[in-house]
């Protein structure tokens, strides 16, 4: 029920999405009685607040206390006019929920056509459309082999590109084989003759030597073709060998009448690790005998012993290793003799004295006399 000859209030918001906006000019206002306007002035007016608005109006006193009224606003928001709320309804006596203040739609919706234009769609009929997708029997079908599921192109396929006709004509069957096949007879028939040559190309130079085969009346010069293989793997170098030294038996290997010397840089020479035995002034001592041979003499040398990596160096002149018969039953050992006059021997092993291969006491003269 409303009250008769009673001053109204009733504070709105204008909103553009979603936010409190002042409308373009100050909205306008209706109240309606009983569903038509009742002619009542309704005032609207600003507030501090951006957006806020307050209608007020006054009942008429002949009105009755049973008359169904309305407020109703409109608004112009951002060049919107169509901005329209029922502010207050009467009933209940409470405001009515705000409709259309928030960013109405003034645009008119799409038609059918216009909707299937702004989807891609080129007709009414998305069936028909979507008919030439495959479906799954479809997909799976044109995966064989015997499905048409590529164009042939046949005599009009492009110079270069293999197709069913070019495979037809040049395909390898068994028939071709057997015909092309290298066989036993074709090689009897067609083996190297009289003309064929034998050629070795090492780098510029190409050497042809005689006939191979029957009737070709020739011969390969072979000393011509080993001297000629030989030029043709080029310089090479040797060597000097030193002592032959297996880390794992500790197995000293020489030859008899060789020279092991630093100075030749052949020695045999070793690393050693002596945790609490001071290296300085102290020397080493080798020595390599058996029971059934003289002492085989040699040097031994403690160098780098100011150094974190001291070393140990064997040396043996020719005439050392001349002096005793060669065996392979020798036994070998250094021994560190330090400042204080103490032994330690630190290595040994066996020790294969090889005889001598060759001789430098008999000259070239003599051998081929």
């Amino acid at each position: 029920m409303i009250q008769l000859n009673h001053g109204y209030r009733k504070r709105f918001i204008t909103k553009l999405a979603g936010i409190a906006t002042a409308a373009d000019s100050t909205p306008t206002a209706i109240l309606y009685r009983n569903g038509s306007a009742s002619g009542t002035t309704v005032t609207v007016s600003t507030t501090a607040e951006t957006g806020v608005y307050l209608a007020t109006f006054t009942t008429d006193a002949g009105w009755a206390k049973t008359d169904h009224l309305e407020l109703l606003v409109s608004a112009t928001i951002d060049g919107d006019s169509g901005y329209k709320v029922v502010l207050w309804d009467s009933d209940g006596d409470v405001d009515a929920p705000m409709r259309g203040t928030d960013s109405a739609n003034t645009v008119a919706p799409l038609d059918a056509a216009g909707t299937r234009a702004a989807v891609g769609l080129a007709s009414a009929n998305l069936d028909t459309q979507l008919g030439d997708i495959p479906t799954n029997a479809e997909f799976e079908a044109r995966t064989l082999p015997s499905a048409d599921y590529l164009t042939s192109l046949g005599a009009n396929a492009p110079a270069g590109w293999i197709n069913a006709a070019a495979l037809a004509d040049n395909a390898i069957t068994a028939a071709k084989l057997a015909d092309s096949a290298i066989t036993s007879g074709k090689f009897a028939a067609g083996a190297f003759d009289a003309a064929a040559q034998v050629v070795i190309d090492h780098g510029d130079d190409v050497g042809l030597w005689g006939a191979v085969g029957s009737g070709g009346g020739g011969s390969i010069d072979t000393e011509q073709l080993i001297a000629d293989i030989i030029e043709g793997l080029g310089a090479f170098s040797i060597t000097r060998i030193g002592p032959e030294f297996n880390l794992a038996t500790r197995t000293v290997t020489i030859y008899q009448g060789d020279d092991y010397l630093a100075a030749n840089s052949n020695a045999l020479t070793f690393a050693i690790t002596l945790p609490g035995v001071d290296l300085t002034n102290a020397s080493a001592v080798f020595a390599a005998d058996s029971l059934y041979s003289s002492v085989l003499m040699g040097t031994a040398t403690l160098i780098d012993t100011n150094t974190d990596n001291p070393k140990l160096r064997l040396e043996w002149s020719r005439a050392q290793t001349l002096a005793v018969a060669a065996s392979d039953k020798l036994s070998w050992g250094v021994a560190i003799v330090d400042a204080g006059k103490k032994v330690q021997t630190i290595i040994g092993g066996p020790l294969r004295l090889k005889r001598a291969l060759v001789n430098p006491g008999v000259t070239q003269a003599a051998i081929e006399a």
